[in-house]
């Protein structure tokens, strides 16, 4: 009986998760949205309980919510802001009800790297391809969806099935994290792990999103340094830059022998990019200045969660939609400065949660808790330095994620504390 429980918590953890990373089936494919919110409630049901375990880091993203509705009552909004935000609501209801003792993460794990497997697929066939891909896929896409496909395309980008490429980009970014993690607790099938981040990062480069890529790469390195804080790690560390260098050697060597492969050319940009140090292009800085200003004319409230995209196509500068790409300034212009500072305090007590672990590292016995704790304090650190660039807070598919590894972070820091080692 008690394994049952333990594969039927982690089960809805997998729906969560599945449901944000194939909303290209809801949204894209049928513009269906609303099935998104359905799926997930219907996910919720059976582990809602009347026992729950409720900390601060809980209580502000709950209150986080309740503002967002506020901030759409007061400043009006959208049908399909409405849906949004109720998949917002949801996500957050799993970090109220999951009970991370009962989660077998090792199934959880196999299954992110099995939805990084089945996106690579279509990446490499969408390279391979190129215009017939397109022709076969873009007509099953929705006119709104197919518009950005295309625009994306245009930019040198690949992104098989997923047509959003950061999106695409995280979910290889996390993919890397759990092989990585596996790698460095479990030590087992280390030829079958290093093909699979191989694969990984080469399907990230080909969506061009080198933001992601950098954050995800200097988190991961950073977090495995904590863990181990040893003379070890340092013998470690060693061994992975050797064999980064050699990894880097090989790459530029094939650069030069074949300088008109269109891969070795996604590379080389990424790199003239990463060496220029071009990461604030003139359009993020024209939505930063826009965002700037609208806050200022609604300092208090804002302009209502999700209104800015509105604004931006009113912008004469911009031809399509556009988020912000940041969301510390897209919750100051939206929600104005009592909702910015409502949702900066939820991001930074599960932040304090996810440091005070990494203290207590040590003290995890279970390898499953210690492949889980690397990865929830990976994600927490990756989501809050890529929503300087970007909008994870805003996306489904990272915020179900960050809301994943909250649930992660909670649950093993409230298993220290009630063993001792750890006071809150």
């Amino acid at each position: 009986m008690k394994s049952h429980t333990r594969v039927r918590e982690e089960y809805y953890i997998i729906i969560m998760l599945a449901v944000c990373s194939f909303k290209w089936i809801f949204e894209g494919r049928f513009s269906f949205s609303f099935l998104e919110a359905a799926v997930l409630a219907i996910g919720l049901l059976p582990i809602i309980k009347r026992h729950i375990y409720i900390n601060y880091g809980v209580w502000i993203w709950i209150l986080a919510v309740v503002y967002i509705w506020i901030s759409m009552l007061i400043n009006g909004t959208t049908a399909g802001n409405i849906i949004k935000a109720t998949v917002l609501s949801l996500t957050v209801i799993y970090l109220v009800f999951a009970d991370f003792s009962k989660i077998n993460m090792n199934n959880v794990f196999n299954f992110i790297v099995k939805i990084g497997l089945f996106y690579a697929f279509f990446v490499f066939l969408h390279f391979i391809l190129k215009e017939k891909f397109n022709e076969l896929y873009f007509p099953l896409l929705s006119p709104y969806n197919q518009s950005y496909a295309q625009a994306y395309y245009r930019g040198g980008r690949y992104f098989g099935l997923l047509y959003s490429p950061h999106e695409l980009a995280g979910i290889f970014v996390f993919s890397i994290m759990t092989v990585f993690f596996r790698m460095v607790i479990d030590k087992k099938n280390l030829m079958k792990e290093t093909a699979l981040l191989l694969v990984f990062l080469f399907v990230l480069i080909l969506t061009g999103k080198r933001g992601i890529m950098a954050a995800g790469i200097l988190i991961t390195v950073m977090v495995v340094l904590l863990f181990y804080n040893s003379r070890k790690m340092w013998l470690n560390s060693i061994k992975i830059i050797a064999t980064a260098f050699l990894s880097g050697a090989i790459f530029v060597f094939l650069m030069n022998m074949f300088p008109d492969s269109s891969i070795f050319y996604r590379i080389n940009r990424i790199l003239r990019r990463f060496s220029t140090g071009i990461f604030f292009d003139n359009e993020r800085k024209a939505l930063y200045k826009l965002a700037t200003n609208i806050w200022q004319q609604n300092k208090v409230f804002g302009i209502g969660w999700r209104n800015f995209i509105f604004s931006s196509i009113d912008n004469h500068q911009f031809a399509m939609g556009h988020q912000v790409n940041c969301d510390y300034l897209q919750w100051l212009c939206e929600l104005g400065i009592i909702g910015f500072v409502i949702c900066i305090s939820a991001v930074i007590i599960n932040l304090v949660k996810s440091i005070w672990l990494c203290r207590n590292l040590k003290k995890i016995v279970d390898n499953a808790k210690k492949k889980a704790a690397l990865f929830g304090i990976a994600i927490q650190f990756f989501i809050i330095i890529y929503a300087f660039i970007e909008v994870p807070f805003y996306d489904i598919l990272f915020f179900a994620f960050y809301i994943f590894s909250c649930i992660i972070v909670n649950g093993i820091c409230r298993e220290l504390k009630m063993k001792g080692t750890l006071n809150e």
